[in-house]
């Protein structure tokens, strides 16, 4: 009978089953709560259900214009997300 491995992989991260889980920050919880998963760790590339984004106007729509566009992907909710002017 093939024994189940001792390592839990998670999107590239490695932490042995014994390893206990530490404890998480506010960041970590609220991420892990809209991904649907009991607990995050840093360096996670993770998928999860976006409420709200914002984004700084002196840059963010320039750089991320050709981003989704290179992806064939747009903005999934416009009344969801704005983009924040600074007005200087």
């Amino acid at each position: 009978m093939r024994r189940a491995s001792p390592w839990i992989v998670s999107f590239g991260y490695h932490r042995p089953m014994s390893a206990p889980l530490r404890p998480q920050t506010l960041t970590q919880m609220l991420v892990a709560r809209a991904a649907a998963r009991a607990h995050v760790e840093p360096g996670e590339i993770i998928t999860c259900r976006v409420d709200f984004a914002m984004m700084h106007d002196s840059g963010g729509p320039r750089r991320a214009a050709p981003t989704l566009e290179a992806l064939g992907a747009e903005v999934w909710d416009p009344a969801r997300f704005v983009v924040i002017g600074t007005g200087h």
